[in-house]
Order: structure tokens, then C-alpha cells, then sequence
């Protein structure tokens, strides 16, 4: 007989009899009609059952009636004694077990007080509701710092950058358990929840800093019932995790996007720097110049001045020529940084990569006008410089009379 099978024919049984409890056995006064010839089917559904005891007096006569005797000793199965005398014995025989590693929420059990099954709706949410108390337990133990025991936890937990310490209490008795509303919606959550911790991705670290974070928006409360609290409200949990978890996605990604503007604003400096540093070394040219036009004073032949005159001419021709060129890729520099940074403008999702792509356009168009303005004193100078000659040399010759 499988052991659904041989679970529902002894479960069955109990409930069509008068049931009471003798030390650690379960007696059930088996109805009048009991066909005797059926109690060999019985004694191998029990032992398919895991069923161990090695007496013989399954059955016995009491006033007239016939008895199963079922004990409920722990020696006297093989694995998890399905048979508890009512709800409260149940949740505490299942604390102990799921003390040990191996544990496993058992399949079928029978609670003699109100003689219902693991077959009934009703157990199915008593079975529902305690294995989300386990799950939760699990998850718990997972997300904390330290763990006192199986049932208390101590958590540090970093906020408004301020560490605070959290110490919660998982004891919940039956009166608890039942009192979940809806356990099948809270196991889906923390089922969900345990999974994100499962993965062991890059971003492993972050979900379980995320789901701590969201764990002390509910050890905040001074309530006595808040572990019955997160149960509950499980699905409120599972949404302030999301939405956290959101902000960090979107945080990562604005952060990106603000390294990318501040990449963007060094390239662009440098090159603003870059053309500048060459605007000012043909400026240099310019003090080599003027030493020139001085010589025109020890110069004797008329042809060597005009010489002299000819070549700071095209200096200052080459620099205004070079500094037109350095102009015109100024002002393409220029469009090219509008064009690159006004995109960010565009970006709804934060204020931060707005302001930074506004500040750095600013900044660099700024930057730009000012090696705009220096090139054009460069230019200046040069002309300046052309035209003292001229007339330098004109006054030598005047008062040198040359």
C-alpha cells in the first residue's frame, strides 16, 4: 500500500471513531460495525505508515468494544510521528525537529483534538501557515548579523548613515500561527525573497544589503508581534524591497551616467588645453621677434632691415593664420560639446545627471570663450608687434640718420 494510501485508510479510521488518549498512546474505540477481519489491513497500513512498535496489542477489547492502540512514543516510528493530540502539540514537536539540519515539514499528520487530517482544507492552511513561519525563520537567519538561538536575531544595520542594532524574537504559539492571513500569498513572498539570495551574482551583495535595509523599515515599530507583522504583511515587504531595490538599479545606473559626463569634461578640457598650449607656444615666437627688430639698430644695410621687417611680418602672419585655424576647430569643439552634453538634459529619471550636465556644458563653454579671448590677444600682440617694428625702424633711421 503506498503511504498516501495507507495514511487516508488510518486517518479515516480515527475519524469515524471515539478517540482518547492513554499516556502516550492514542486510543481509538473503534465503531460497532468494525468487521474484526479488516485488522491485519490495518496493522500493515500502520506499518506502511513507519509505524515500528513491536507489540501485539494493537487491539483490544474495552466494555464491549474493540480499540486500536496507536502509541505516539518517538521510539515507535520511523521518522516523524504523525499522530499529535491536538494543535499546539503539533507546532511544538515541529520547533524541536526543525532543529536538526535533516528537517523536513511532514507530508501527512492527524491532530486527534479536532480530528482533522493533512487530507483537509483546513490543515492544508495549518500546514501552510507553519511552514511560512519556517521559511521566514530561514530567510532570517540568512540576513542576520548573528544569531542568538533558532529563535532570536541580532541585526546592524546602517541608516541615514547611522548603524542601529535590531534584536528580534521569532516565538509565535498556535494562537499566533492561525492567526495568518493569508500564509500561501506570505510563502510565495519569502519563497521569492530566498531565491534573490540564492543567486550568487555581482549583485548577490547588494539585493541582501537592500532586503536588510528593508527589514529595519519594519524592526522600526515597537510592537511585540513584529515577526507576525513581516508575515502578514508580506506582500508590503516584497514591494518596499522592489521599489529599494529599483532606486539602487537606477542609482547605478545615474551613477554611470555621471562618471560618463565626467569623462566626457576631461577629454573636452583637454583638448581646450591642448589647442591653447599650442596658440601660446607660437606665441613665443613673438619675444624672438621684438630681439630681432632691436638688431635692426646695429643694422647697417637698408636690405637686411627690409629682410628683418619681412620676417617678423610672417611670424605674425603664421601665428594670426594658426590662431584661425585653432578658432575655427574652437567653435566645432564647441557644437561638438552641446551637441554631446544637451542629451543629458533630456533624462527624466534624475535631477543629479541634469545639473551635472548642465554645470559641465556651462564650464566648458566657458573654458572654450576664454581660449577664444587669449587667442585673439595672441593675435593682437603679433599685429603689435608687426607695427613697432615698422616703426622702430623708421625712427632709427630718422634720428640715426640711416
Amino acid at each position: 500500500m503506498s503511504p498516501s494510501g495507507a495514511h487516508a485508510m488510518i486517518f479515516n479510521l480515527l475519524q469515524g471513531s471515539e478517540l482518547s488518549s492513554q499516556r502516550a498512546y492514542t486510543v481509538a474505540r473503534l465503531p460497532s460495525d468494525f468487521d474484526r477481519a479488516d485488522e491485519p489491513h490495518i496493522i500493515d497500513a500502520l506499518t506502511d505508515m513507519g509505524y515500528t512498535s513491536q507489540s501485539n496489542d494493537y487491539f483490544q477489547d474495552d466494555s464491549g468494544h474493540r480499540s486500536l492502540y496507536i502509541s505516539r512514543k518517538s521510539e515507535a516510528w520511523a521518522g516523524f510521528c504523525p499522530l499529535v493530540t491536538d494543535k499546539g502539540n503539533l507546532w511544538k514537536r515541529l520547533v524541536q525537529a526543525a532543529t536538526s539540519p535533516e528537517f523536513v515539514f511532514p507530508e501527512y499528520f492527524f491532530i486527534q483534538g479536532e480530528k482533522i487530517s493533512s487530507f483537509s482544507e483546513d490543515a492544508q492552511k495549518l500546514k501552510s501557515q507553519m511552514i511560512s513561519v519556517f521559511e521566514w525563520k530561514k530567510l532570517l537567519t540568512e540576513l542576520c548579523d548573528h544569531p542568538v538561538d533558532s529563535d532570536s536575531f541580532v541585526f546592524f544595520i546602517n541608516k541615514d548613515d547611522v548603524g542601529k542594532k535590531y534584536e528580534l524574537n521569532t516565538i509565535l504559539g498556535i494562537e499566533s500561527i492561525e492567526s495568518i492571513i493569508s500564509p500561501q500569498e506570505s510563502l510565495d513572498v519569502v519563497k521569492y525573497l530566498a531565491g534573490k539570495l540564492e543567486d550568487k551574482d555581482a549583485h548577490h551583495d547588494e539585493r541582501r544589503s537592500v532586503m536588510r535595509s528593508t527589514l529595519a523599515e519594519f524592526l522600526d515599530g515597537s510592537s511585540s508581534k513584529i515577526f507576525l507583522n513581516i508575515i502578514n504583511k508580506s506582500k508590503r515587504f516584497e514591494a518596499k524591497y522592489r521599489e529599494l531595490y529599483d532606486l539602487y538599479i537606477r542609482r547605478f545606473s545615474i551613477n554611470k551616467v555621471l562618471n560618463e559626463l565626467e569623462t566626457k569634461s576631461l577629454e573636452y578640457t583637454g583638448k581646450v588645453n591642448e589647442l591653447l598650449a599650442s596658440g601660446q607656444a607660437r606665441a613665443l615666437t613673438i619675444p624672438g621677434a621684438v630681439v630681432a627688430v632691436g638688431a635692426l639698430y646695429r643694422t647697417a644695410s637698408f636690405l637686411n632691415s627690409l629682410l628683418i621687417l619681412l620676417a617678423v611680418w610672417l611670424i605674425k602672419e603664421l601665428t594670426v593664420t594658426a590662431n584661425q585655424v585653432h578658432r575655427e576647430t574652437f567653435e566645432f569643439l564647441q557644437s561638438q560639446v552641446e551637441s554631446s552634453f544637451k542629451k543629458y538634459l533630456k533624462i527624466d529619471e534624475d535631477e543629479d545627471v541634469k545639473d551635472s550636465a548642465r554645470g559641465n556644458l556651462e564650464t566648458l563653454i566657458i573654458l572654450i570663450g576664454k581660449a577664444k579671448d587669449r587667442l585673439d590677444k595672441i593675435d593682437k600682440w603679433s599685429r603689435w608687434m608687426c607695427w613697432g617694428a615698422v616703426v622702430y625702424m623708421v625712427l632709427v633711421y630718422i634720428f640715426n640718420g640711416k
